[in-house]
């Protein structure tokens, strides 16, 4: 089940409901409204706590499954909401702060460590190229018949 959402498309809902993100004080959330596509899922906008740089600072969209009860639903909503701004990232720490969460950055760099040096990476990569185009070159070459 997902709940945080990263990007977002600040286009859902009209102008009037757009205006209701510009005025959410942190830790507060838009009601709840439906989504439909591929799956059927509820989501809401919520304000971390941070520097308001601009009218839709700070804002994340968060978005669940349409799954059980209305109740159920706004109380994991509440319960979603309470928890990121627990998570919400420092500017001095992440300069993606407050959207990108401790856990997203702990993963990222963990994944970093594992992938190892990026240089090693790229010298496979552009060396894995040349043989490639090396080997394309020569099954390219016309080949003459007697």
């Amino acid at each position: 089940m997902r709940f945080a959402v990263e990007t977002w498309d600040p286009a859902y809902g009209s102008a009037d409901q757009q205006g209701v993100l510009a005025r959410l004080d942190p830790g507060e959330r838009t009601p709840l409204f439906l989504l439909g596509g591929r799956q059927t899922r509820y989501s809401w906008y919520l304000r971390l706590d941070g520097a308001r740089t601009h009218p839709l600072a700070c804002i994340v969209r968060c978005e669940t499954q349409a799954v059980g009860e209305l109740v159920d639903v706004v109380a994991r909503a509440n319960d979603v909401t309470a928890a990121l701004l627990r998570f919400a990232s420092e500017p001095h720490k992440d300069a993606r702060a407050p959207q990108n969460l401790y856990p997203i950055a702990g993963l990222e760099n963990r994944l970093r460590h594992l992938l190892g040096d990026t240089r090693i990476a790229e010298r496979a990569l552009r060396a894995a190229s040349r043989v490639a185009e090396a080997t394309s070159a020569e099954q390219d070459d016309p080949v003459e018949i007697a």
